[in-house]
């Protein structure tokens, strides 16, 4: 009998999130919600990035609503200049 793995989600996407404060650049805001939007492209040029102020204990949350198991956290680093082809 073959072993079925479990699929894999992003039990986060589009939950609530919220971080220490949020930023402004160049007169937009990069709220939390960004950060588990499902975009994957991580430049704060496409508006794909949380990006808060200065913090000297910097933190950003997301309830995910129900009780889940959680397998493992991905983090990425959200890049200021990106040369991107579409």
């Amino acid at each position: 009998m073959r072993r079925v793995e479990p699929r894999l989600c992003n039990g986060a996407l589009d939950k609530p999130a919220y971080q220490v404060s949020e930023s402004t650049e160049h007169g937009e805001v990069y709220p939390a919600l960004l950060a588990n939007d499902g975009n994957r492209i991580s430049s704060v040029l496409f508006g794909s990035c949380a990006v808060s102020g200065y913090a000297e204990n910097p933190w950003w949350v997301v309830d995910l609503v129900n009780r889940i198991k959680v397998k493992f956290v991905l983090l990425t680093s959200c890049k200021r200049n990106v040369n991107v082809e579409l």
